[in-house]
This record gives structure tokens, sequence and C-alpha cells, in this order.
């Protein structure tokens, strides 16, 4: 995602409470749901390991408070197929692993 001011990250917490920094790649519609595009930022100082770069696409939805949450996508082939236009959308910007469940 071209962003002339810098990269957009974001922090998110799991359902353990960790709180993971990532960075916002995109967002596509379809089907009239919004999907959000994400790279965890995470490194290990102990390891010295950094994130393997892998694409998370999560499904932004409104909790019963009317707050935004995302949301893993259980199904394969709603995953597939948002992989696929988040592929056509950036094509030119990434690659996408569409095996990530």
């Amino acid at each position: 995602m071209s962003n002339e001011y810098g990269n957009d990250y974001i922090t998110l917490t799991d359902e353990d409470g960790r709180e993971i920094e990532f960075e916002h790649i995109g967002t596509v519609e379809l089907d009239g749901m919004v999907y959000v595009g994400l790279i965890e930022q995470f490194v290990d100082p102990k390891a010295q390991l950094e994130s393997d770069g892998k694409l998370f696409i999560l499904k932004a939805i409104e909790d019963e408070g009317g707050d935004e949450i995302l949301v893993t996508i259980d199904d394969a082939n709603e995953l597939k197929r948002v992989a696929d236009e988040f592929q056509r959308v950036y094509e030119d910007e990434m690659e996408l692993d569409t095996d990530q469940q």
C-alpha cells in the first residue's frame, strides 16, 4: 500500500490480552464487507527473530456495543475470495500467500 506519509501501524489485542503491532497493508470491500490486510511487526529480542512477513486478512465487523472489531475469517472459500481481491487490488505492491489457514 502506498502512503505518502509513511506506513500505517496499528496495535491489536489478541484473545489472551497480548498486544501485537501490525503494519496496515490495505483494505478492500467485497460483498458489502470490509477486510483489512495486516503484517505482524514481531521481534523477539531473546530469540532475535523477526516476523516472516505473513499477511493476515481480517474481517471488520461491529460488535454489540457498536465498536468496530477485526475477526479472523473462518470460511476457506470466503478467505480465498478476499485474498483474490487483495491480489487484484494490490497486485503491483504485494504477492499474497492464500494458504493462510
